[in-house]
């Protein structure tokens, strides 16, 4: 019993006034509580053992609450004067104590941004009571728990945004990954457990050890609201990481219930569940108006009641909510900051300049933990790709994986990300179907790229960059799409609205990635064709912005319901426009006139927006005369004059225009399409002389 936090059973004990809070260290004279209790009253007298007493080392301020199984009390530390929490648990006899002490000083190992910090173990006996009790020293969160912040939504009966839900996902998931790593489970999750920082960070506090919640299976001393939110099957047997995913099922219902169920309301219907699991499917089809399919989905999953039904630990972070969840988080900074202290100075050096790409690898795998050392490398292999086109065959999976690696590692030096998705965009050019690049393990950086960058137009043009790239690669789009890849384009247009560049990469990721019917869907419900419509508007004088904001808007219209923006942004006249403004380009020209034929063909407004000029209060030349003036230009050029005709065919269709159509003498250029292309087997071509344009 040496040096080990154990208080001997004291031979003369103070009565339970130190349960009180206490007043401020004051630099001398006695020290006074607002009751008028001294300090040393509250100090136990020692035994025989010489072993440093709780009282001795921290200074009771505050008690936050008095329940079973364990009260909660802020204290100082009387050395570094920091405040933290004591919790006093009720143990059933000293041997139990002890062995519970031995448990919790595993604890103290833990070492985790998501994961409370335990300080210190104390055992004291009370006479007052006579009971034992081990007192657990933890870091102190005055923002309050979980539970508190889901309560001030209850009382206002307003919606917890999803992000901030996912946010919590994410720290906590990270939290019990850790947990795993470390041969832990928590057994006590709820919300009162999940403690919140001043940043809206949450952290994983209470973990029981097995002696301490060994009666909790029979409850014994667990009032409804503690037992309420573990798993059915605890009553008869052991608690493992699937009960743990059952109780943070309990703590997600909570959060996207806290609109509609008050407190107490809640609890019964989370008990209800457990009674009737046929309750929780009710449940979330009202959640399901509020809420996205993957989370309500997640939530579902995770309250199973059949312990042989829910995932493991492992099997759960495999879906792509989850890894959307977690990307959002950033655990790994404290790996890093831990290696740091290890290399210290002796793994920074300065790179020597160098076309070796090897050199340059390995430089980044000695000074990974170093941002600054991280960037410099990886600004040298961009170089070194850039200069070189067979440098990609010197960077085998293992340096990509050390690339992204370095990324993860440094996600917040812009620099590094920089250069790290320029690398990455050109690697995936010669990149086979299994390579790692396609994997989750890079392609989850782009969220986190995208998201700790946000307002960094830079970094997020790299970001758009990769994700064109990888986009190619069905699965690898996929993903994307599942971690939230639109979404992060969209914002980044949003705050870039003014930046050429940045809008014109993200058109084209949006094109590819809406090529997909299953990503198509996501872009339209996140009304991606609003956004591709201001950036055209806002760049119609870009020929670049114009191109991919017209190939945005091929892959978008299939879908009926992103026609909704179209008229009100006056889409037709900037696609009219931009082909006036650059009438010489065939890839503008082609991309606007096959959106403007399927726009045509589905709405009439749009069609008869071409007898207007292309800007009505200037005189400008209308819509007809535009498509006329472009079809001179490229009447050589098979894939535009494809695009034309098709147009025209759709315009043809209406009486007005055919009027005017035939005023423009178009029967002479058909039949001008017709002799040169006679051969050409492109659909709308072939059939130039069919009846409708024919009439004209």
């Amino acid at each position: 019993m040496q040096e080990i936090r154990v208080s001997p059973i004291p031979t003369k004990t103070p009565s339970p006034s130190y349960l009180k809070p206490t007043g401020d260290d004051s630099n001398g004279g006695s020290d006074e509580d607002d009751n008028g209790i001294k300090e040393e009253d509250v100090i136990p007298a020692e035994s025989e053992f010489r072993a440093a007493s709780i009282y001795e080392i921290y200074k009771v301020l505050q008690c936050i609450s008095l329940s079973s199984p364990g009260s909660v009390f802020v204290v100082r530390n009387r050395q570094d004067r920091k405040k933290y929490a004591l919790k006093k648990v009720e143990c059933q006899d000293e041997s139990a104590a002890v062995i519970a002490f031995f448990e919790e000083m595993e604890l103290k190992k833990l070492d985790h941004p998501y994961v409370i910090r335990y300080k210190d173990f104390f055992i004291t006996y009370e006479q007052s009571d006579s009971s034992v009790y081990i007192n657990i020293i933890t870091d102190y969160f005055p923002d309050g728990d979980l539970k508190q912040w889901i309560n001030e939504f209850q009382e206002t009966k307003q919606v917890i945004p999803e992000k901030a839900i996912k946010k919590v996902l994410g720290e906590t998931i990270e939290g019990l990954v850790y947990l795993k790593e470390k041969g832990l489970i928590h057994r006590n999750i709820k919300p009162s457990n999940i403690f919140r920082k001043k940043s809206g960070t949450v952290v994983l506090g209470d973990l029981g050890v097995s002696t301490i919640m060994s009666d909790k299976r029979t409850n014994t001393r667990q009032t409804f609201k503690g037992s309420v939110f573990m798993a059915p099957e605890i009553s008869m047997q052991s608690h493992d990481e699937k009960s743990d995913l059952y109780s943070l099922g309990g703590v997600m219902l909570n959060m996207v219930t806290a609109h509609i169920y008050g407190e107490e309301e809640f609890y019964k219907k989370l008990g209800d569940i457990k009674e009737s699991p046929e309750t929780l499917n009710e449940l979330l089809e009202e959640v399901s108006h509020t809420y996205s399919k993957s989370l309500v989905n997640i939530v579902q999953i995770l309250l199973r009641h059949k312990h042989n039904t829910r995932p493991t630990i492992l099997e759960l972070i495999k879906s792509g909510f989850i890894q959307e969840c977690m990307a959002s988080v950033d655990s790994t900074q404290l790996d890093k900051r831990s290696r740091q202290k290890q290399t210290k100075a002796t793994k920074i050096y300065s790179l020597t300049e160098t076309t070796d790409a090897l050199k340059v690898l390995e430089y980044i795998a000695d000074t990974i933990d170093h941002e600054s050392c991280v960037a410099e490398g990886l600004s040298a292999l961009a170089d070194i790709v850039r200069d070189n086109e067979n440098a990609y065959k010197l960077i085998d999976q293992k340096a990509r994986n050390l690339i992204s690696l370095a990324m993860w590692d440094n996600i917040f030096n812009k620099d590094v990300q920089i250069s790290g998705c320029y690398v990455l965009s050109n690697l995936v050019t010669f990149a086979k179907p299994d390579d790692i690049l396609f994997s989750p393990n890079v392609v989850t950086i782009i969220h986190k790229i995208m998201t700790a960058h946000e307002y960094e137009p830079e970094v997020q043009l790299a970001a758009a960059n990769l994700i064109l790239a990888l986009s190619a690669d069905e699965k690898a789009g996929h993903l994307i799409v599942q971690l939230g890849g639109i979404h992060d384009i969209l914002t980044a247009m949003r705050h870039s609205r003014y930046h050429a560049s940045l809008n014109a990469i993200c058109c084209m990721a949006l094109w590819s990635l809406a090529a997909d019917s299953e990503n198509l869907k996501v872009a339209c419900k996140e009304n991606a064709v609003r956004d591709v419509c201001m950036a055209l508007n806002t760049h119609k004088v870009s020929p670049n912005v114009s191109e991919s904001a017209a190939a945005a808007l091929i892959s978008l219209l299939l879908d009926d319901s992103c026609y909704d923006p179209f008229n009100e942004l006056d889409c037709v006249g900037n696609l009219i426009y931009a082909i006036h403004l650059h009438t010489k380009n065939a890839k503008v020209v082609k991309n606007c006139c096959k959106v403007l034929a399927t726009v045509v063909q589905a709405n009439e407004e749009c069609a008869y927006r071409f007898l207007t000029s292309a800007q009505p209060e200037d005189e400008d030349p209308t819509g007809i005369a535009t498509i006329f003036a472009a079809y001179e230009l490229h009447k050589d050029n098979a894939m535009v004059v494809e695009g034309i005709v098709r147009l025209l065919v759709e315009l043809a269709s209406y009486d007005e225009i055919c009027l005017d159509l035939n005023a423009a003498k178009v029967s002479h250029q058909l039949y001008e399409v017709k002799r040169k292309f006679i051969k050409n087997k492109m659909k709308s071509i072939k059939n130039c002389n069919m009846p409708t344009l024919a009439r004209c």
